[in-house]
């Protein structure tokens, strides 16, 4: 049954609680990961300011260093998918002539064409491989480094007797649950 004219329709009628519930639903995980970083962020801060930048010191590096790698990689994946279509161009092309490749006998030709191009997809491949893996390395080097700042920058206010061992400890567990909101 259609509505009258000049009367919504349900959808029409419901298009703002949807709106808003889509809404909400993408972007209630990111308030509350954002929450959560400001959260720990001042709790560490609150415990000691050097602990607090010391927490926040590989950040800016991570934040820049990291997409500019992957964007690298991104390039590589599409430079490699668009030789794979042109060999699987090729291949289509050299099928459809094979009548042609066994009267002209080019065989050896078309396959040492294949096994270039064959060797250039691999070798593009295994530089991605070697830069995803140098980007995790780089990215786990850099998260595992926070912990060790805060046992060389904290160890030294708790021989002074400026920090406890437990607000120490404190800010070590804030910063582990600290990696999950900002990954």
């Amino acid at each position: 049954m259609t509505p009258a004219p000049g009367q919504p329709g349900a959808l029409a009628r419901w298009w703002p609680h949807l709106r808003w519930l889509v809404w909400l639903a993408a972007t209630t995980p990111a308030l509350i990961q954002l929450g959560l970083l400001v959260t720990y962020m001042t709790f560490i801060f609150m415990q000691n300011f050097w602990l607090g930048l010391a927490a926040v010191a590989l950040y800016p590096p991570q934040a820049w260093l990291i997409p500019k790698l992957q964007r690298k990689i991104n390039q590589l994946a599409k430079r490699r998918i668009q030789t794979t279509r042109e060999f699987s161009d090729r291949i289509g092309d050299v099928i459809g002539g094979a009548t042609e490749v066994r009267a002209n006998d080019t065989m050896r030709y078309e396959l040492a064409d294949a096994s270039h191009r064959l060797g250039t997809i691999y070798g593009i491949r295994v530089d991605i491989y070697k830069r995803k893996f140098f980007v995790k390395f780089l990215n786990n080097f850099l998260t595992q480094m926070t912990p060790f700042l805060f046992f060389s920058i904290g160890g030294y206010p708790v021989i002074q007797g400026q920090l406890s061992v437990g607000a120490l400890v404190a800010a070590l567990a804030a910063q582990k649950d600290l990696l999950s909101p900002w990954n």
